[in-house]
């Protein structure tokens, strides 16, 4: 189930971490990418910690989504 899925429990805060670099290997050479890290914070009291790469369109989708969470 995912996070924004119509029986999901509602997300009430969201936390930025940080940001780390990710490495990955492939046959010809090694690929640094972004990985952001944020708390999520649900209504029922649940913690969750997520990592999104930023490398798939998904990832960027639900992102933003969580963004939207942030209190500044």
């Amino acid at each position: 189930m995912g996070l924004f899925d119509k029986n999901a429990v509602p997300i009430r805060k969201v936390k930025f971490l940080g940001l780390r670099s990710g490495k990955q290997t492939k046959m010809t050479a090694t690929v640094n990418f972004p990985v952001y890290s944020f708390l999520l914070e649900y209504e029922n009291g649940g913690r969750e910690i997520k990592e999104y790469s930023g490398d798939s369109k998904k990832d960027l989708e639900e992102m933003n989504k969580i963004l939207r969470f942030i209190d500044m």
